[in-house]
């Protein structure tokens, strides 16, 4: 199975590194009127990891490593620096053992300039324990909060049943082959608290035991940059257990 999908993986990872570079200069070598900041906040109910990156002129440029005067600081703590490695460049780190809705960044340039940027997020949760969702009406999700209009969500329902090795078996007798994971499509009420899933999007979705979750991700431009920036914040729920039926 591996081989078989290893020449699509070698072409999409080599496409993603001719996006971005992972080459380094120093910040003393770049005007500080080329930089571009980049701000990624990943969290989960325990948990929140923070990267910020640096670039010259744009997102794909070479990435810079921060020397004094330059310096980064997150909620008034200077991140640590990470250094080039294998297939990236450099970028600064911070780390939380619980989930952490605000962030405020404190760039500093090589001329002494002070650029903040600040980007929120509340936890979203799926209420509901042990759910009971029917291919034929679709089920509601209720969560934890509103979604916000700058707000992405993606649903996701994956079976805990093992899918089984690829054959072309359900080619020959045309039968529609079994779903073991997909990103549902929903409808929100008003609220914007519950959602609810449309039937088409659990076709063929195999019967049994399955857990769902929710990603929820804002992203925004920078406030203050002198070559442009964005902050991009993604949440992801806790499993919850549902039972998929007709």
């Amino acid at each position: 199975m591996l081989q078989k999908y290893l020449p699509v993986f070698i072409v999409f990872l080599f496409g993603i590194l001719g996006c971005a570079s992972t080459e380094t200069i120093e910040s003393t070598k770049v005007a500080p009127t080329e930089i571009y900041q980049s701000y990624i906040i990943q969290g989960t109910k325990n948990s929140t990891n923070v990267t910020a990156t640096f670039r010259v002129g744009g997102p794909t440029g070479s990435t810079v490593d921060l020397d004094a005067p330059s310096k980064i600081a997150h909620n008034g703590k200077e991140m640590e620096e990470s250094k080039p490695g294998f297939m990236k460049g450099t970028d600064y780190h911070n780390s939380e053992s619980q989930f952490v809705a605000n962030h405020k960044f404190s760039y500093t340039d090589s001329s002494g300039k002070l650029w903040e940027n600040e980007i929120n997020l509340e936890a979203l949760e799926i209420t509901a324990k042990d759910l009971n969702i029917s291919r034929a009406t679709g089920s509601a999700i209720i969560f934890s909060r509103p979604i916000g209009k700058d707000e992405n969500v993606e649903i996701s329902l994956v079976s805990e049943k093992t899918p089984p090795a690829s054959s072309n078996s359900n080619a020959n007798n045309k039968t529609p082959e079994k779903v073991y994971s997909t990103r549902l499509q929903v409808s929100f009420d008003d609220t914007q608290m519950t959602a609810k899933i449309e039937p088409f999007s659990l076709k063929n979705f195999v019967d049994g035991k399955a857990n769902i979750s929710v990603t929820v991700r804002k992203n925004k431009t920078a406030q203050q940059a002198a070559k442009g920036g964005s902050l991009d914040f993604i949440y992801e729920s806790q499993k919850v257990a549902v039972n998929v039926g007709n």
